[in-house]
């Protein structure tokens, strides 16, 4: 079975497609969940055809830019998606439902979810879910601030974000932690005592209290963490029908591959996460 839908994405009023995929489960394999992200990319360039003027950045502060030509905006555009899918499959979500049961050599099986995502580029801003302007700018004098509407020619490439407690240099792609924001995902510590749900979020706490939150694509860095699987969760919720996105063990995120269950190892609670062997 396959099946797709438009899910909520439960902040900024935004949205993204979702499609299940239950054909491919068997006794190693589980069902699977895509996120598809449509963006609208726009190209930012100087008015009347110019090769250099300015813009204002996400702050409003009027900054340099320069024109854009085709071979640089379609490295933009490769180097912006090639980036986002570097969080493809990196999620797995615990079917703690019994959903979905299903037969293979004779044993009946429950699957989890794994979760993969796909970037689209849109034709224009009406048949995307998001629309993002991208200005080039000069690398001499940068100081551009962007959000996830409004981006700069840089943004593609690791950018220094501040230094952990130990003095390590985080270094993060923008783009992506822009694009995640389109999904929904707020920064690292949002709702947390250091960054109350009613705070704006863009506070400097609300990138992480502790390294590890830092060291985050939703703090200050590149990597991962539980908390981003909340698009994929909210697909899961929508086209299965079962459970919530704010209870926490409803479709649990790991980062570990977890392998289908047998029903007497969904009642003992098994983790399988290392390939189990199956007659």
């Amino acid at each position: 079975m396959k099946k797709s839908e438009t899910i909520d994405a439960g902040a900024w009023a935004k949205k993204f497609d979702a499609e299940l995929n239950t054909d491919v489960c068997d006794r190693l394999n589980n069902a699977e969940i895509t996120v598809i992200a449509k963006v609208f990319l726009i190209q930012g360039d100087p008015a009347g055809g110019a090769k250099k003027g300015t813009a204002n950045d996400a702050d409003t502060n009027s900054q340099n830019i320069i024109k854009w030509d085709t071979g640089s905006w379609n490295i933009w555009k490769q180097k912006f998606a090639s980036s986002a899918m570097t969080f493809h499959g990196k999620f797995w979500l615990v079917n703690n439902h019994k959903w979905n049961e299903y037969e293979d050599r004779t044993v009946k099986y429950f699957p989890n979810i794994w979760c993969g995502l796909k970037i689209e580029f849109a034709a224009s801003a009406a048949t995307a879910h998001h629309s993002i302007t991208v200005y080039r700018v000069p690398r001499s004098g940068r100081g551009f601030r962007s959000n996830f509407s409004l981006m700069d020619s840089y943004d593609v490439e690791l950018q220094k974000k501040g230094s952990d407690s130990a003095g390590k240099v985080l270094r993060q792609k923008p783009a992506v932690h822009e694009l995640f924001h389109t999904l929904g995902v707020r920064h690292i510590d949002h709702g947390e005592a250091t960054c109350p749900i009613g705070d704006s979020g863009n506070a400097n706490p609300c990138y992480g209290d502790t390294d590890d939150d830092r060291h985050t694509l939703m703090g200050s860095a590149m990597n991962v963490h539980e908390k981003f699987a909340d698009p994929w969760r909210r697909a899961a919720v929508k086209l299965t029908g079962k459970g919530a996105v704010g209870t926490a063990t409803d479709w649990q995120a790991k980062l570990k591959r977890h392998y289908p269950r047998t029903q007497e190892e969904v009642d003992r609670d098994a983790q399988i996460t290392h390939p189990p062997i199956r007659k």
